[in-house]
């Protein structure tokens, strides 16, 4: 079976019986992968499926597809590949690049141009199966990159046989499979650390609205009008969705509608709203927060689950799992309700706040602020908790956390004990080459760096931030696992230096900006 399947992660076709099939890609060594974001029901997925099970219950046979090449590497294809592994006995891989979408590490900075008129990379594979390989055996993996100008891999691909291509050899390994060459020296190491995904206990992708040019906005008076406007009883349909909405184009559905938004009912929803109230300050891009009528008769996607824990005191961790610069380590603190896209344009943040409110205000302190609980595995925390020989505590302020360690901001500005004012110090001091953050360190420990009595045996879930945000940030840490953090949430190894790290100095500027 030979051909170039069509690419389309968004698929028409799903019928019953390739449907199932698929759900066989789900699975990784017998367990479940877990992936809600995945895009195994792409239609070139499928037809790999296709050929692979009529090539398998033939028991032999050769399936060749030239098709999108982001399964060989892409975590969430590790069962894909894992059940291609089990079938075939050898797989060669051709992979031609040509990736607009990807930003990938050209050798020798030559320019590299995709083969067809299209942004997503191609590679040419080809799944051989004898019936000799033993079951319990995996398939042979040979590979090879071809970079260049579309008529230089034009005249390779015509000139040679497959078989006089320099392949490698690649040993595919757990837990992901890959089917291109990997540095696994440090996995082991990396794995000693605390997967975010594990410590935090809630999190969601960043708001996506479907309509950002018109439901956010820099000023709040000209978000407001637009709203006066839109749900302006004396304005009929068509002209809001000229006025709006007239760049779009009309096809299914009217200008401006989705499939699950539309703009008449919307109108009629939206006047029963005091406008002023929804009205909120986003964390739109870096440093550039917006307003946004955030509500759900305006906004697809507002995870409020999440993002309402953002629209009272905290802050947020934002990271990309998988980003699409292969060199970007996208990470970034916000303390209000956050866009999907607050790091990258290209790719979805996922949005991890420090501490969960109430669904409610009933729940309250003593001085009547929200009662609200740390949004962390706390069976992680007390492993952290052992290892290091420290207490922790729930809020920074509390009685058992009078002595913590404090910020150089709160100390040389006006000994306020705001969250908002904390000063990030680099990762520590044995890595840190950076006079600034030695001279912050120093002048910390001439004062003693504390509240009240010096007391270093306990710390907050804001500590915990601050050294989470100081690793991601260290160019250490950035270079030796850059492998594993291309593939995944990042993982943090909780080091004796922990209690002198407080976080990254970038956390210093993110003090002036994020909580205006």
């Amino acid at each position: 079976m030979l051909g170039n399947p069509p690419y389309s992660g968004i698929s028409s076709n799903m019928g019953e019986w390739i449907t199932s099939l698929i759900e066989d890609y789900k699975y990784v060594d017998g367990k479940h992968f877990g992936e809600k974001k995945h895009w195994l029901q792409d239609d070139y997925v499928k037809f790999i499926r296709f050929g692979e099970y009529f090539i398998d219950k033939n028991k032999e046979g050769i399936l060749a597809y030239i098709c999108n090449h982001s399964f060989l590497e892409n975590p969430t294809f590790r069962g894909m590949r894992k059940h291609l592994l089990n079938t075939f006995d050898k797989i060669y891989i051709l992979d031609l690049h040509g990736n607009s979408k990807k930003k990938e590490i050209v050798p020798n900075n030559i320019k590299d141009e995709n083969v067809f008129e299209i942004q997503q990379g191609v590679s040419i594979n080809i799944f051989c199966k004898t019936g000799k390989k033993r079951e319990s055996d995996l398939a042979s993996i040979f590979f090879y990159d071809l970079w260049g100008k579309r008529d230089y891999k034009y005249e390779q691909l015509n000139i040679n046989n497959y078989k006089d291509v320099k392949y490698l050899n690649i040993k595919s390994k757990q837990p992901y499979y890959f089917f291109k060459e990997k540095n696994e020296d440090l996995r082991s190491q990396y794995e000693n650390g605390i997967l975010i995904t594990k410590l935090f206990i809630n999190q969601s992708m960043g708001i996506t609205t479907a309509r950002d040019f018109f439901v956010i906005d820099f000023e709040k008076e000209k978000l407001k009008d637009r709203l006066v406007d839109f749900s302006n009883s004396e304005f009929n349909d068509n002209y809001i969705r000229e006025k709006y909405f007239g760049h779009k184009t009309q096809g299914k559905y009217l200008k401006g509608d989705t499939r699950g938004w539309q703009l008449a009912q919307s109108r009629q929803n939206i006047k029963n709203i005091n406008i002023s109230k929804i009205l909120n300050l986003i964390a739109y891009r870096p440093f550039d927060n917006r307003y946004i009528a955030y509500t759900d008769l305006l906004v697809d996607w507002g995870r409020q689950e999440i993002m309402n824990n953002l629209l009272k005191k905290n802050f947020a961790l934002n990271l990309v799992k998988i980003g699409r610069d292969i060199d970007a380590h996208n990470y970034f603190i916000t303390n209000k309700i956050t866009d999907k896209s607050i790091v990258s344009s290209l790719d979805n943040a996922n949005t991890f706040p420090l501490y969960l409110y109430p669904d409610n205000d009933e729940q309250t302190n003593f001085d009547d602020t929200p009662q609200r609980k740390p949004n962390l595995n706390m069976e992680i925390v007390k492993e952290i908790e052992a290892k290091l020989g420290l207490g922790f505590v729930a809020e920074a302020g509390s009685p058992r956390g009078a002595g913590r360690r404090v910020d150089a901001a709160s100390r040389y500005k006006s000994q306020s004990d705001s969250l908002d004012d904390r000063v990030c110090i680099e990762t520590s001091r044995a890595e840190s080459g950076n006079t600034q953050s030695r001279s912050l360190q120093a002048k910390l420990d001439a004062d003693g760096g504390v509240e009240g009595k010096r007391n270093n045996k306990t710390f907050a879930p804001i500590d915990l931030l601050d050294y989470i945000y100081a690793v991601l940030h260290s160019p250490a840490y950035r270079e030796k696992y850059k492998e594993f953090l291309k593939i995944d949430f990042p993982r943090v190894v909780f080091t004796r230096f922990f209690g002198h790290c407080l976080g990254s100095i970038s956390f210093k500027h993110h003090r002036a900006f994020i909580s205006q």
